[in-house]
């Protein structure tokens, strides 16, 4: 939520108390919708997105754990593993395809949004981005 913080109106406090956001919630909620004191959303539901990893693959390799999409695409890339037959033994990231994962393009919304893509430009920069996104 902090990534759109800026689109969003403050929940008025007493729509706050009266549906009991600080009180009825998940904790993990206060650590996303609310900001500096106030609520920037009323949650309807919890969908988690979760990336688990190897700790013990990560520091083999010595890649630091990525802080952004593009950090990813790198540390994937010298963590996997091919045979001679350039046949993956020990892949970099697992995620999917569309065709299997539920939700797919809720995740490449939000890796547009922490990318810095706004998809209703046409200059170079933004094209190439959502190009990287979506290859």
């Amino acid at each position: 939520m902090p990534l759109f913080k800026s689109d969003l109106a403050k929940v008025p406090t007493d729509t706050a108390g009266r549906v009991g956001l600080d009180t009825d919630f998940f904790e993990a909620y206060k650590n996303t919708i609310k900001t500096s004191g106030s609520w920037q959303g009323i949650p309807l539901m919890y969908d988690g997105l979760s990336l688990f990893y190897n700790k013990d693959l990560i520091e083999s390799a010595g890649v630091s754990l990525p802080k952004s999409w593009w950090d990813l695409e790198q540390s994937a890339s010298k963590l996997t593993v091919r045979d001679a037959n350039g046949k993956i033994t020990v892949s970099g990231v697992a995620m999917g395809l569309v065709d299997n994962v539920d939700h797919w393009s809720d995740i490449v919304g939000l890796m547009l949004k922490q990318g810095g893509v706004n998809p209703l430009l046409t200059d170079a920069d933004s094209e190439k981005k959502l190009q990287d996104v979506l290859t």
